[in-house]
Parts: structure tokens; C-alpha cells; sequence
């Protein structure tokens, strides 16, 4: 386990960069000599880097700890299956945090619908996607530009909901006003 990375080294080397303190992974079978840099497999961004020789014989560090060299060894062999498990508990975290919006534009939608009067008496029916070519349109109440993202439609009016919770409905008493 020397200490500087050696260019042209044939083995497994590990090392700290000294800016970020990533770990990174030298492993022969990655390093694409063409290019004329270096690369190695960072794992914390779970992806390859690389680097001119001289920056990763300067600011690269190599791990000299046998406890950590081993750790990080393992992690290295381990990598597909840990960025795979980081990826889903990043899918899982976007995924509840789009459900709440879509839930907290609901919640505005039916309350504007109330706030219409005469409208109100029709029951409500959940909103569903979209399914109809996509078009950039400004809300009827706030005029802002209505999210795409979001995806939701009201069922009475087939329009699509504002994150204000307006749509469609209504637009007739809207424009009088």
C-alpha cells in the first residue's frame, strides 16, 4: 500500500482525494490510457473520474490503514449492488414527495371547486391523467404557466389542474367577474 499513486501501476490502489476526500479506486481494467488521464472509480459518487497524471500523483492519497483499505476494497466489489439500493431510496424519496404534492393539489382543487357555489353540488370525482397531447397553458385565477409535471386533470372539466387547485370549471363566472 505505498502512499502516491504510482502511473502505471498494473494494481488494485486505493486512495483519498485530498480536496473532496472522496475514496477512489484504481483499477487497471478501468483506466483508458488513450485518453491520457487517469481514471479511477470514485465510492461516493459511485461512478469513474479521472484525472491528468500529475493531479492524481499530486492530490491523491493512498489509504495506508489496512482496516479502511479493506473496507473500502469491499465497498468497491460491492458497488453495483450499493448504487442500485442508493438509486431506489432516491427513486422512493421523489416518488412520496410527488404523491404529497399531487395530494396537497387535490386537496386546493376540491376547495376551489366549493368556492364556486352552484358547482359544488356536483360530486367530485378523483382527477386522472392526462392522457392528450401536451400544451403549454396559463392558469384561468393565478395565470401561472401550468405544471406539466403534476399531470393531473379535473374529470369534470378534462382541464388541467393549477397547483393553485383551479381549473377549467367555472371559467365562465371567472371571465364575467
Amino acid at each position: 500500500m505505498s502512499t502516491n499513486f504510482e502511473i502505471g501501476t498494473d494494481k488494485l490502489w486505493i486512495g483519498r482525494h485530498a480536496a473532496d476526500e472522496d475514496i477512489l479506486v484504481f483499477d487497471p481494467a478501468l483506466d483508458q490510457p488513450p485518453s491520457g488521464n487517469v481514471t479511477f472509480f470514485s465510492l461516493t459518487q459511485f461512478r469513474p473520474r479521472s484525472f491528468a497524471p500529475k493531479v492524481a500523483k499530486e492530490r491523491i492519497r493512498g489509504i495506508t490503514d489496512a482496516k479502511e483499505f479493506s473496507a473500502a476494497k469491499k465497498t468497491y466489489t460491492r458497488w453495483p449492488e450499493l448504487k442500485a439500493k442508493q438509486e431506489g431510496v432516491d427513486s422512493r424519496t421523489r416518488t412520496e414527495a410527488l404523491e404529497l404534492r399531487r395530494s396537497a393539489m387535490l386537496q386546493r382543487h376540491e376547495a376551489y371547486l366549493a368556492s364556486l357555489g352552484e358547482l359544488a353540488e356536483i360530486p367530485l370525482t378523483k382527477a386522472g391523467r392526462r392522457t392528450k397531447r401536451r400544451r403549454i397553458t396559463n392558469c384561468l385565477v393565478c395565470q401561472r404557466v401550468l405544471e406539466t409535471g403534476m399531470d393531473l386533470s379535473c374529470e369534470r372539466c378534462s382541464q388541467r389542474i393549477c397547483t393553485c387547485g383551479a381549473c377549467a370549471c367555472g371559467a365562465s363566472t371567472q371571465q364575467d367577474s
